[in-house]
């Protein structure tokens, strides 16, 4: 009895690594499929696509990934080509960190020199255009001291608070001009930012933020919000996160893949901000899911956002 419950134990510890075996084996088809199609499209030239391949196969849950070197690098030289700075930053500094005797490292750093410089120049152009507004603003308040009817110099004035995120000081003016020239209620700024009243007077709208989809993933229910984030002490704010949440609706009638929504969002020069992607994974028809994207690398304090765009990539099987 005793050796008939041996090799039966035997019998079932080698099925147990057979089964294993085959489960270990589909797992790295699985990932061994998304790297060649990620490859594919990469060689074709298809960096959209193929960053959409690379993700799916980084941020899978299976262990371990033995090319993750080669996704890494692919990844973060399609951000960059797609001019997703920040992230291809951060991919390639992963990259650096990780792997510092890969070959392909020399060229990893010269993309983020290169990342650098030109995030040094964006955020040197912003606080330009920040210091110029500034001066508008100081310019234009005497002015219209000077010539408190003139309904132009009040409006120029709004757009200027405007653009620096001062909303109320902008109502004022807008309100100003309005009511010293009626025909500046027709003006495109005004009727996209203000409405009128019960009692007549302008009114901020409470969101100028809509997002742009297109295809079968519809977003919905979208909330965007400033969180202040404090130091390690929790003394004082060292800076702030913008949280953009929401619902992704399938709309469509077939089963969507690798769902990727990317968040961008602008501040009022029209300069981005910010841009992240969230990685919602598969959707069937009519299903629903949730997303929340934190968005905070910013040069220095950010203004108030101007607009934000979604976008959703997908594959549909």
């Amino acid at each position: 009895m005793r050796k008939g419950w041996s090799l039966k134990l035997i019998a079932v510890g080698l099925m147990g690594v057979l089964l294993s075996g085959c489960a270990t084996s589909n797992s790295l088809m699985v990932r061994d499929s998304l790297l060649r199609e990620a490859e594919s499209h990469f060689s074709r030239g298809e960096y959209r696509l193929a960053q959409l391949k690379y993700s799916a196969y980084l941020y899978s849950p299976e262990e371990p990934k033995p090319q993750k070197a080669l996704a890494l690098y692919r990844l973060g030289y399609c951000q960059y080509i797609a001019g997703h700075h920040r992230d291809a930053e951060k991919t390639l500094s992963q990259f650096v960190t990780e792997f510092p005797n890969d070959k392909r490292r020399p060229e990893a750093e010269e993309w983020l020199n290169s990342i650098r410089g030109f995030l040094e120049k964006q955020a040197k152009r912003s606080q330009q255009q920040v210091e110029k507004t500034a001066q508008q603003i100081t310019s234009l308040r005497e002015q219209t001291q000077q010539s408190p009817n003139d309904a132009e110099k009040h409006f120029q004035l709004g757009e200027s608070y405007w653009k620096m995120g001062q909303f109320d000081e902008a109502l004022k003016e807008y309100d100003l001009a309005v009511r010293l020239n009626p025909q500046y209620r027709q003006n495109p700024s005004v009727q996209k930012r203000t409405y009128i009243g019960d009692d007549g007077a302008l009114k901020l709208r409470e969101s100028l933020l809509t997002p742009k989809t297109t295809g079968p993933i519809d977003i919905r229910k979208v909330r965007t919000r400033r969180v202040e984030t404090s130091d390690f002490w929790g003394t004082h704010p060292t800076k702030y996160s913008y949280v953009v949440s929401g619902e992704a609706f399938h709309v469509g009638d077939r089963v969507c893949a690798n769902i990727q929504i990317e968040v961008t969002i602008y501040d009022f020069f029209e300069k981005v901000m910010d841009s992240r992607i969230v990685n919602i994974g598969t959707m069937q028809p009519g299903q629903s899911r949730h997303f929340v994207a934190e968005l905070n690398r910013f040069a220095g304090d950010p203004l108030e956002i101007n607009r934000y765009e979604t976008q959703v990539f997908y594959e549909e099987r």
